[in-house]
Parts: C-alpha cells; sequence; structure tokens
C-alpha cells in the first residue's frame, strides 16, 4: 500500500500564519541564504525555517512572509 503524502498548507497558528510542508511554494518564495540547489520549495525559502540547526530538521513549518498572514478567527 503506498503511504499517501501530504502537501502544502495543513494549518494556522493562533496569530495567522500558515503552518506549510517542505515541499509547498507561494507567490512570495524568496530564496533562502544558504541555498545551494535551485528549487523552489518551502524548504528552502528565507521566511520558513525547517532546519533550526545541523542536529533537528522539522517535518512541517511556519511561513513568516506578512502577505501569507491571514485573520485568526477568535
Amino acid at each position: 500500500m503506498e503511504e499517501k503524502k501530504v502537501c502544502g498548507i495543513i494549518g494556522i497558528t493562533s496569530d495567522g500564519y500558515p503552518i506549510i510542508m517542505p515541499d509547498h511554494v507561494c507567490r512570495y518564495f524568496e530564496p533562502d541564504d544558504a541555498m545551494t540547489y535551485n528549487v523552489k520549495e518551502c524548504w528552502y525559502c528565507r521566511y520558513a525555517d525547517f532546519r533550526r540547526s545541523n542536529e533537528i530538521m522539522l517535518e512541517n513549518s511556519v511561513c513568516r512572509h506578512i502577505l501569507n498572514r491571514v485573520k485568526p478567527r477568535r
């Protein structure tokens, strides 16, 4: 049985930022300063932080681009 791959936006934080998967991409993509590959995915975007350190890599992250923020419901 093939495992179903989840991609894209998987939720919204309490302050309105999207929770994203590494292979998602949006129109606000900007390459991270340390990017060595020419791949347009959130994993390599300056507004997401999947690589907190060399020891810890996250399965999902938060997009911090202000234009991707939505007004949270209260």
